[in-house]
Order: C-alpha cells, then sequence, then structure tokens
C-alpha cells in the first residue's frame, strides 16, 4: 500500500533527525558547544514534521481505516502507538524548554540532553514496532481497493497541515545538519 510505503518512507527520514539529535546529545554531555539554532531545528523538525506531518497522517488516516477493518484501540496496538506519540510530544516540548539555555545554563543542558535521549530511544522503539507489527497487520487487515483513498487522504491531510513550502524547508534544514 502507498500509504504504509509513505508512512515507512517518513520513518527513515525521522531515523536521520534521530542520528542527527544524538549527535549534537553525546557533543552536549561531552561538554562541547552546540549551536541553539541546530536544536531549534531538530526541535521544529520533530514537533512539525515528526508529528504535525508523519503522526497526523497515522493518527488520521491509517489508525480510523484499522479501526474501521475491526482493529482493537483500547489495548491493542494503535492505543499502544497513540500513547507513545504523546510521550513522543512531552519530549520534544521539554527539549523546546531547555533548548535556548543549553549554553548558559548547566541544568537547561541536562533536561535538554535527558529529554533528547529519551525522544531518542522511544521513537526508534516506536519506528521499529509500527515498521515490523503495526504495518504487517494493516497489511493483511486493509482492503487493497482502498489504497488510492488511504493514499490521497494522507496527501491531503499533510498538505493542509505543513503543504509543500514548509516540509521542504524543514527537509533542507535537515539535511545541513546532517
Amino acid at each position: 500500500m502507498r500509504l504504509l510505503q509513505t508512512l515507512r518512507d517518513e520513518h527513515e527520514v525521522i531515523l536521520q533527525a534521530l542520528d542527527a539529535l544524538d549527535t549534537r546529545t553525546h557533543g552536549l554531555e561531552a561538554g562541547e558547544e552546540i549551536p541553539v539554532t541546530e536544536l531549534q531545528t531538530l526541535v521544529r523538525f520533530f514537533r512539525r514534521y515528526a508529528d504535525a506531518c508523519h503522526h497526523a497522517k497515522e493518527e488520521t488516516v491509517l489508525f480510523p481505516a484499522l479501526l474501521e477493518a475491526g482493529m482493537l484501540s483500547e489495548g491493542g496496538p494503535i492505543g499502544v502507538m497513540l500513547h507513545e506519540h504523546g510521550v513522543g510530544r512531552e519530549h520534544v516540548t521539554a527539549m523546546d524548554s531547555h533548548a535556548s539555555r543549553v549554553a548558559t545554563d548547566p541544568e537547561a543542558r541536562r533536561m535538554f540532553v535527558v529529554a533528547a535521549m529519551n525522544l531518542s530511544s522511544m521513537l526508534r522503539q516506536h519506528i521499529h514496532k509500527e515498521n515490523n507489527v503495526l504495518f504487517r497487520m494493516a497489511e493483511r487487515m486493509l482492503e487493497s481497493s482502498r489504497d488510492t483513498e488511504l493514499h490521497e487522504l494522507a496527501e491531503r491531510q499533510e498538505a493542509e497541515t505543513i503543504g509543500d513550502s514548509e516540509k521542504e524547508e524543514i527537509l533542507a534544514a535537515l539535511r545541513r545538519l546532517a
């Protein structure tokens, strides 16, 4: 299904951003001066691309289609994924609240590092679960006849949420960091 392939492709981009985040997090831990603008660029990536673009496609297109096909929400994979999306948002919010002070406030630096490490660990596990469990279940449950409909819904959702211009700007900023 094209929707699932799009989501897998976006996972690869998110993993690249996690690599860039990990590099800066390790640098902060080692006492290096990391430009605040780089940290803010990563926060923006996770807030706008990973969450507002990618997670929104899952939450507004994929998950409802799976529920319609009979997958359980409470206590099932969708409930777990939704919970993890929320936890990721909390980590990004923590990173954002400390990013501007990492150069001048040791406690802000420490809190940014903790939030970034938690986000990286959680998102890597989350992506693995989606790629290897949830998406495989989706391939079995979703009718191939819905492929075009679901893909178009996801494209429409992305256009309304982030748009081509902002998406390209975010991806270009990530390429500069990688």
